[in-house]
């Protein structure tokens, strides 16, 4: 059993919804607690072993309480990076080619910023909706239940 921690920051509400379904999977086998970034950066990382750290992308950039978050020393964690990329997911679903190369840029990128090296990362979609209508829905309620299980099997090891 690991102890957890889920650190994000939300533009719309997707990757709340995703780190709740995400939370709640893992809370099976572990201890988890999640922090909203928006609200609180002051994290005692002392107790944790495993730092999941999830932003919203949008317009090229994650979101700025999450580039501070990741600017701590994270290096004696193991570190899972994530991210709601909308737009790139609709593309990229379905898709091994541009989901890889989404990844490299968003996740892979990230990661080499801060000297991280996850040991689990992953893109997740989201829903825009305006004035009634949702152009953009590329969210999946399947998705972070299956990282759940590929982070399980993950720390099993």
């Amino acid at each position: 059993m690991s102890n957890i921690l889920i650190a994000y920051a939300t533009r719309r509400g997707w990757t709340a919804k995703t780190v709740e379904i995400l939370a709640g999977e893992l809370k099976k086998s572990h201890s988890v607690d999640v922090v909203d970034l928006k609200k609180s950066g002051n994290v005692d990382l002392s107790k944790y072993d495993v730092v999941l750290v999830g932003s919203s992308f949008a317009m090229g950039s994650w979101l700025g309480e999450v580039d501070e978050f990741l600017a701590k020393d994270l290096s004696a964690k193991k570190v899972g990076l994530f991210a709601s990329a909308g737009a790139t997911m609709k593309g990229a679903r379905g898709n091994p080619d541009l989901y890889a190369s989404s990844m490299k840029k968003v996740i892979d990128s990230k990661a080499e910023k801060y000297g991280i090296t996850p040991f689990a990362k992953k893109l997740f979609g989201c829903k825009i909706s305006m004035f009634g209508i949702t152009p953009l829905d590329s969210w999946s309620a399947e998705d972070p239940v299956e990282w759940a299980a590929e982070i399980n099997k993950l720390l099993e090891d």
